[in-house]
């Protein structure tokens, strides 16, 4: 599955549902309501008409934490 997804430590995924920009340059989308602890932000796409999804992870954790939903 294509998109940009927040994965949380327990395993479970969600899915940003807008992305208004997706380029190599430059990516814009909407963060999701998320519960509170730490998560791996994740672009997924295929590039060129493949049928191969790529994935790259930013390499820095994001906490989300009481009051920040």
């Amino acid at each position: 599955m294509q998109g940009v997804f927040f994965l949380a430590e327990d395993g479970t995924e969600v899915q940003a549902e807008v992305v208004g920009k997706n380029m190599p340059g430059e990516l814009i989308f909407l963060v999701p309501a998320l519960a509170v602890g730490a998560y791996t932000l994740e672009v997924r796409a295929t590039f060129n008409g493949t049928a191969e999804l790529r994935t790259g992870a930013l390499e820095a954790r994001l906490a989300v934490g009481a009051g920040q939903q």
